[in-house]
């Protein structure tokens, strides 16, 4: 539905790779379309804060990097 009003542009999916696998036989083209990234890992057991470093490094280590330039 958030696809139909425009709300995202990609889609990055993080899932155990066996269900993601289930997920992409139900993904219709114009969503597969805008997946940029998947990530086939099982994060369910890591905490929140933990969550950006492993799907986004690069981008937590540049912030940190604009921080320490400051």
């Amino acid at each position: 539905h958030g696809r139909t009003l425009n709300r995202f542009q990609h889609l990055i999916i993080v899932a155990p790779a066996h269900f993601y696998g289930l997920l992409e036989t139900h993904l219709s083209g114009s969503i597969k379309y805008l997946i940029k990234n998947v990530i086939q890992k099982d994060y369910t057991g890591v905490i929140e804060r933990d969550l950006q470093r492993l799907i986004f490094p690069r981008r937590v280590a540049s912030t940190k990097t604009m921080e320490k330039s400051r």
